[in-house]
């Protein structure tokens, strides 16, 4: 579960890594995956479920407070690139 959220939780990959098993990766299905993780690290607080979920549900879909994710992602990626041509030219 760790692994699979990992990669979901990553804002380079989300769900890209998993394309051909959307019936596997359905929303009620991450969900379930997300609350069985805040069951295990946070097992004496109780979940927040509608907060968790509707963010769970904003960020997969870039809406909301996620909305200028794809954005800003690109925006690294360029100035990481750039660095990289930087240090090699220098």
């Amino acid at each position: 579960d760790v692994f699979i959220a990992a990669v979901i939780l990553n804002p380079f990959l989300k769900l890209s890594p998993f394309r051909g098993l959307s019936s596997i990766f359905s929303q009620m299905a991450i969900n379930d995956l997300i609350s069985r993780l805040w069951a295990r690290f946070y097992p004496t607080i109780p979940e927040p479920v509608a907060e968790l979920h509707g963010d769970l549900k904003n960020y997969l879909g870039n809406t909301q407070n996620f909305q200028n994710t794809e954005a800003n992602l690109n925006r690294l990626k360029a100035i990481s690139k750039s660095e990289v041509c930087n240090t090699i030219i220098y």
